[in-house]
């Protein structure tokens, strides 16, 4: 049986991985319209906490635990922020940004 989480992603999606209090990638763009969907891989509890501005996307410690999915849609350009309030702030600690061109 093959592991959906390790399976790669399907066009236009990127993944993004919380393993270990930290996000991997940390920074990634994509094109306008892209969905990225986080799994937590780690050991901890994790969430997603979208920061400096942005709303409307996230997921809780509570939904996202390990081996769960979180997809969400980022269709305006710019840059949404994110962090796990369980490892860090908006500025330091389990970050992460996404670039939409």
């Amino acid at each position: 049986m093959v592991d959906p989480v390790a399976a790669p992603a399907p066009p236009g999606v990127v993944q993004v991985l919380a393993l270990d209090n930290r996000f991997i990638p940390e920074i990634t763009s994509v094109p306008a319209g892209s969905r990225i969907v986080f799994v937590n891989r780690g050991r901890n509890e994790h969430n997603i906490i979208p920061s400096r501005g942005g709303s409307g996307w996230g997921i809780g410690e509570d939904e996202f635990v390990n081996g769960f999915r979180y997809e969400a849609a980022f269709n305006a350009t710019g840059t949404a922020y994110y962090f796990c309030d369980i490892h860090g702030d908006a500025f330091s600690g389990m970050i992460g940004q996404i670039n939409i061109e």
